[in-house]
């Protein structure tokens, strides 16, 4: 599946990534950019069941069998919507072993 992101697709997407960005932001403070590439959060890390490392202009967290990834636009508020990266969030978040997952 391409081509153009639903709006659903686009508010679910963004929903987890800012929740996981909650979560880290509990232990670490808010989670940007500059405090990343300026040192100020680890490279990479666990926090609970969510295991994190920041790469370019975003970063990866797995949960289990759920892995969210996200890039950042320059504003560094706005996130890169890539339908391919968007897609395959949402389905790990499909998968049976996740609890509450539809099928």
């Amino acid at each position: 599946m391409s081509g153009s992101l639903t709006r659903e697709e686009v508010q679910a997407y963004e929903t987890q990534v800012r929740h996981l960005l909650g979560r880290l932001a509990q232990t670490y403070g808010p989670v940007t950019l500059d405090r990343i590439w300026n040192d100020e959060l680890p490279q990479s890390g666990q926090v609970g069941d969510i295991r994190f490392w920041f790469h370019g202009t975003g970063g990866t967290a797995r949960m289990g069998t759920v892995s969210i990834s996200w890039d950042w636009q320059e504003d560094q508020r706005t996130l890169e919507l890539d339908p391919w990266k968007v897609r395959q969030t949402l389905q790990s978040f499909r998968a049976p072993d996740v609890p509450g997952a539809e099928e």
